[in-house]
């Protein structure tokens, strides 16, 4: 399969992207410089989320026009809690209207750019830009319509299965091409407990389903990711923020310094699992074998005071020591001789 021009097997390096999220704050030019960042730092594209208020919820107000802490649009728990979930959407939403330019700065980066899509209004701004891959994030994923929506463009999807039981991750990825998409371990936790990263799931998604599977990293630091990628993670997402910016995701973001860090980290984590030339060929010399440790005349016999298992390994392998024994030397040995197949008689050579 490709991705952002670059293909993904189990043999190549994972794939990394940067989250922008909300982390522009409000502003087009953070987040042109938050594209910037994240070509400087090295991610192989960045993404971003495309959608409106109106799109993720309603605006649900009381009768008086004021809303009710009690109901059920209001996050209860967490980073955000207290927030009524239409402000929260409003304040981190990538506006429409700068679709065309972020996707146009991003080309003049060199950089693939590409976005979540939480509703046919997004899906087809997106479309109308140009948008190479899709994101169905953890919380839409097992809103079907949305999904066939999606994969009816023929553009690769990354899929996060944050909250996805084994019967809906059945069900959804039945909607999914396996060479055109990649599912994306997910724990929807803002931060993510590292102790709560359920890693094991890589494993057991590689198993069972025939997709390249990847990481949503929501843990602070670089380790979690490390592990993912030696579990087989092909594709890594990260959240990317400006270093000293406060916004909504900024308490579990990477800087760009951090993510270049968690970048080289988990590169050298997959040449530490990959199948790799021996870094033992220097040293297999010295493992043992069998020598002659005292002068031995033709025609005598092979016994425990004159052969031993010793370092190097030039003689015979070690597990030919009691085939030997009793054999009788075809020639004249001199002590420190790597004993060898045709140093024993004709009759009895091994």
């Amino acid at each position: 399969m490709n991705l952002f021009g670059k293909k993904i097997s189990q043999n190549n390096y994972p794939l990394f992207v940067a989250e922008l999220s909300c982390s522009h704050g409000g502003s087009i030019t953070q987040a042109k410089e938050l594209i910037q960042a994240a070509k400087e730092c090295g991610a192989d594209a960045v993404k971003i989320q495309c959608y409106t208020a109106d799109e993720m919820t309603i605006n649900h107000r009381s009768y008086s026009g004021s809303y009710e802490v009690s109901n059920e649009f209001f996050v209860s728990k967490g980073l955000w809690k207290d927030r009524h979930l239409y402000d929260l959407y409003s304040k981190t939403g990538t506006p429409y209207a700068w679709i065309p330019e972020l996707f146009q700065y991003a080309k003049t980066c060199d950089i693939p750019i590409f976005s979540s899509v939480f509703g046919a209004n997004s899906l087809s701004v997106l479309e109308n830009n140009g948008c190479p891959v899709y994101k169905i994030a953890s919380f839409e994923n097992e809103d079907h319509e949305l999904i066939k929506k999606v994969v009816s463009t023929n553009k690769p999807v990354i899929l996060s299965t944050g909250m996805l039981s084994e019967a809906g991750l059945y069900i959804t990825k039945q909607l999914l091409n396996p060479n055109n998409a990649v599912l994306m371990h997910c724990v929807s936790a803002y931060p993510c407990p590292v102790l709560a990263s359920n890693l094991y799931k890589i494993q057991i998604m590689r198993s069972f389903y025939p997709f390249f599977i990847g990481f949503s990293d929501h843990t602070i630091g670089k380790e979690t990711a490390g592990i993912a990628v030696a579990l087989g993670a092909k594709v890594i997402e990260k959240h990317l923020n400006l270093k000293g910016a406060t916004t909504e995701d900024s308490e579990f973001s990477a800087t760009p310094e951090e993510f270049k860090i968690l970048k080289n980290w988990c590169y050298n984590v997959h040449d530490m699992v990959k199948h790799s030339a021996s870094a033992e060929e220097n040293s297999r010399q010295f493992k043992r074998s069998l020598y002659v440790v005292k002068n031995i005349k033709a025609g005598e016999q092979f016994t425990h005071e004159n052969i031993r298992s010793i370092r190097p390994s030039y003689g015979l392998h070690p597990s030919k020591y009691s085939e030997v024994i009793n054999k009788i030397a075809k020639e004249d040995i001199k002590i420190g001789t790597p004993l060898k197949v045709e140093h024993i008689d004709y009759e009895w050579r091994i």
